[in-house]
This record gives C-alpha cells, sequence and structure tokens, in this order.
C-alpha cells in the first residue's frame, strides 16, 4: 500500500507525491496513477480557471528494511506540503485555524 498526497499545488504546477512506504513495484498502482490522471485531465477541462497545468507524480521510496511507514509520510508531507503564515492571506491564515465541528455547522 502506498499512501499519497497532493502537493506543491498552484496553476502554474501541480505535483502529486506518492510516499511508496512498502517498495512496491509502480505497475501494482499505475492503474491508480492512471485514474488520477483522467479525474485531473477532467477536472482542468471543466473547472473555468487558470488550472491548466500537468499532473506529475513523483514517487518516494523508503528505505528497505525500515519500518517507520507513520513517521516517513508524515516527515513527508511536513517538508514537501508546509506553509508558512507569511504565504497564507490573513483570510486564508483564519480561515485554516477554525476548529473541523464549526467548519461542518457553517456548511
Amino acid at each position: 500500500m502506498s499512501d499519497m498526497q497532493i502537493g506543491d499545488a498552484s496553476p502554474q504546477e501541480t505535483n502529486c507525491i506518492i510516499d511508496d512506504s512498502m517498495q512496491k513495484d509502480q505497475i501494482l498502482y499505475q492503474n491508480m496513477l492512471d485514474l488520477l490522471q483522467r479525474v485531473w485531465v477532467r477536472f482542468t477541462s471543466k473547472e473555468p480557471s487558470e488550472w491548466k497545468a500537468p499532473l506529475s507524480m513523483n514517487a518516494n521510496k523508503q528505505r528497505e528494511g525500515t519500518n517507520l511507514r507513520a513517521l516517513y509520510v508524515a516527515e513527508s508531507i511536513m517538508s514537501h506540503g508546509q506553509r508558512t503564515y507569511s504565504a497564507l492571506s490573513d483570510l486564508e491564515y483564519r480561515r485554516d485555524r477554525v476548529p473541523e465541528e464549526n467548519k461542518r455547522k457553517a456548511i
């Protein structure tokens, strides 16, 4: 099993990072990659915005013999997806601080 995250999303460049902590051959999850590509093409063709960049996929492999799957994934998420307050607008910063329960009430 592989863990996935979409990272570095911007209209100019979008990366799907696959954290392959089980050292699987890509052929074993190629169907999933093909599905993601089809979904991305459909999304960018129907979404009337600037999201036209192709989706690139990178598979990060965990070292063999290491059994730190959750730690590996958490570290990868932090290193690839960390955003700082300075990169966020004030409204985005406040939105991200709303408790999950309150977000559901608002919807």
